[in-house]
């Protein structure tokens, strides 16, 4: 009886006997690790001892890894010779969700990490070489290669693992792997260098490389500068969650590059408008102090009005020269374009544009004495009509009579101005994505607690109490974790999606697809197979992708806040085609309608009770915008919501086509 509940027991259970070989095995332990019972008899096995098992990774026949733990009991068979009877359970899929969450914790922390060192290009370059290979363990090398200045080649920035003190050569931008993931905007995964056709296999055997991942880093704009390697010798060392995270990693580098790309900018552009207002204050001063001089002696005004690099002029003050510019020096023409002989016929109106009540009241405080001096910022014309900005000093020259002329000097402040609103303009940019960074933390911070505390929870207890529990809480607690890891991934990959909406980087493919069978797949996904569908077929033009993301987002965010969905419907109107996601739900709150489809945002009755990242509806007008559609909502008369997906008829646009033709 004991020998048929050993072999048909569902558990993985052997017999080691004291030599440390494998006697006998059951069924389950034979599916575990993939081996025929006559294959395993008599194996040998590592050094057991009674009482509980570590946890411990096991190859199977396959060449793939399981993770297992259990526990060892001492018998003795009739005649004294003891065995250990050894039941052991797979725990590969609680091991990879632990480490998971692990390696996202880490993830984030790196990422603050490079926040806080954005500002200084080297020291970002650093860090994320140093960091890299801690959120990705299975790797021993990591680097940093950016396109070089001549735009031919991958030049090595950083690296740390095995292969930090070693002298990489660059990498053409073609004919290797770093220079696909470049070339098609996206992450890409080798499992093994020897037999991938994508891989320039003399440089993987060079460096001992035999698994890849490579991230591209991009610019603000979506066109990659760099890449971020990550090494194995080991093949196959590398999975799907080792590439979202040197994603996540590498937009984030990307994101730091840029942000201290821009801040050097700012930072010189800031040195150089300095250096233009001293430069500024300095000649004015000059000037100022020359035209005191100048008042002393005719000659001396004579000699530095010709040859001052200022532009200089002198105005009458008195009739019939009252605002008729008498003399001017040649910077005065270079600045404005007028040659020598066409400034003794100009009038101060001709540089303003025409006579106007500010200038004649300006020159009457002139002509009357009440100014003698003065500064002041105005508008002048270049002789093509151009505007620009001069700052115009005046001192008023008098004779016996009183004031009779006024020497004016001219500096011109257009590119100090232009500057300024560039760094202005910068500035403003800088704002927004740091606001963007700080909700995307906060957001991050929030929407993560709460599946990582559910998690460590569970495994906590699984880990303490796992004898004492039996199978259906064990099941329940690896159930919950299985939720939450899902939870995350769900986030991650929202958030993913979003910064490539936020780039304006996201490309559709599309193709003429069946709606109905297209809202049929996503109702499967959303475990939905029962809602009713209204309105006859339609073929409509969208990438398959994201019209499926669209409609399981939509069923998603009706089973949240309406309820869930009450019926989708399928209408045509001018040429285009309409499915509507109806809810009998309390509706969107008016006050917030006109923020529904922004990032980030969620509704105040709705922020404390349901869980949500805020990013949803965004991607969704994003993904509807990258096929030339476009989502709407209005409330439904019956109560709840209706979002509208609007979308090109692929009939249509066929007609055109052969029309066109």
């Amino acid at each position: 009886m004991l020998a048929a509940a050993f072999a048909c027991s569902p558990a993985a259970k052997a017999v080691i006997d004291a030599d440390g070989l494998l006697t006998e095995v059951n069924d389950a332990f034979c599916a575990l690790l993939g081996y025929a019972r006559a294959e395993l008899l008599g194996a040998a096995q590592p050094q057991l001892t009674e009482g509980a098992l570590a946890e411990r990774e096991l190859t199977r026949r396959d060449g793939s890894r399981v993770w297992v733990s259990g526990h060892a009991v001492r018998v003795e068979d009739r005649g004294g010779r003891p065995y250990l009877v050894v039941e052991i359970t797979d725990m590969t899929e609680a091991v990879a969700a632990r480490r998971e969450t692990d390696r996202l914790r880490t993830t984030i922390g790196v990422q603050r990490e490079i926040t806080a060192v954005a500002g200084d290009r080297a020291a970002v370059l650093r860090m994320m070489a140093g960091r890299t290979l801690e959120v990705l363990p299975a790797g021993d090398s990591a680097a940093v290669r950016l396109v070089d200045a001549d735009g031919g080649s991958l030049r090595l920035v950083a690296g740390t693992g095995r292969l930090a003190d070693r002298a990489l050569p660059p990498l053409p931008l073609c004919g290797n792997f770093a220079a696909l993931a470049v070339a098609e905007r996206v992450t890409l995964r080798s499992d093994d260098t020897e037999d991938d056709p994508r891989v320039d296999r003399a440089m993987a055997r060079f460096a001992g490389t035999r698994s890849l991942v490579v991230a591209p880093l991009q610019a603000a704009g979506g066109d990659p500068f760099g890449v971020l390697i990550v090494g194995s010798r080991r093949p196959g060392a590398f999975d799907e969650g080792d590439e979202h995270q040197l994603t996540l990693l590498a937009d984030a580098l990307s994101g730091a590059l840029r942000h201290a790309e821009e801040t050097a900018i700012r930072q010189e552009l800031l040195a150089r408008a300095t250096a233009a207002v001293q430069a500024l204050e300095h000649e004015r001063a000059t000037v100022l102090d020359a035209m005191e001089r100048l008042a002393q002696s005719e000659q001396g005004f004579a000699e530095v009005f010709d040859h001052s690099p200022i532009a200089k002029m002198v105005m009458g003050l008195r009739e019939p020269d009252l605002g008729r510019i008498t003399l001017a020096n040649p910077a005065f023409g270079r600045l404005f374009g007028y040659p020598a002989a066409a400034t003794a016929t100009l009038r101060v109106a001709d540089l303003i544009g025409g006579d106007s009540p500010e200038l004649d009241a300006a020159l009457d405080d002139l002509a009357s004495g009440r100014r003698h001096r003065g500064e002041r910022e105005v508008v002048l014309r270049h002789r093509d009509g151009t505007p620009l900005t001069i700052t115009a000093h005046t001192s008023v020259i008098s004779d016996e009579l009183g004031p009779a002329t006024a020497v004016v000097q001219l500096l011109d402040v257009t590119t100090v101005r232009a500057t300024e609103r560039a760094i202005a303009e910068r500035t403003a940019a800088l704002e927004a994505a740091n606001h963007l960074k700080s909700d995307l933390i906060g957001m991050l911070g929030h929407e993560i607690g709460n599946p990582l505390t559910a998690i460590r929870g569970h495994a906590e207890i699984l880990a303490d109490d796992w004898r004492e529990l039996d199978d259906a809480r064990r099941s329940r607690a690896i159930e919950a974790i299985l939720r939450q890891t899902g939870r995350l991934d769900n986030i991650a990959h929202e958030v993913l999606t979003m910064v490539t909406v936020e780039a304006g980087t996201i490309r559709a493919d599309r193709r003429r697809l069946d709606l109905r069978t297209e809202i049929g797949h996503a109702l499967a996904a959303a475990d939905a197979e029962e809602l009713p569908v209204h309105g006859g077929d339609a073929a409509v033009l969208f990438q398959a992708g994201h019209l499926q993301q669209i409609l399981v987002n939509l069923l998603s965010n009706a089973a949240k806040y309406g309820g869930g969905a009450i019926a989708i419907r399928i209408a045509e109107r001018d040429g285009r085609v309409l499915v509507t996601v109806e809810d009998g739900g309390a509706g969107v709150p008016e006050d917030f309608r006109d923020l529904l489809f922004d990032r980030l945002a969620r509704a105040d009755r709705d922020a404390a009770t349901v869980q949500g990242t805020g990013l949803g509806l965004y991607i969704v007008r994003g993904l509807a915008h990258a096929n030339q559609g476009d989502i709407r909502y209005e409330p439904n008369p019956g109560g709840g919501s209706r979002f509208i997906l609007e979308a090109e008829n692929a009939e249509n646009a066929e007609k055109g086509n052969s029309a066109s033709r």
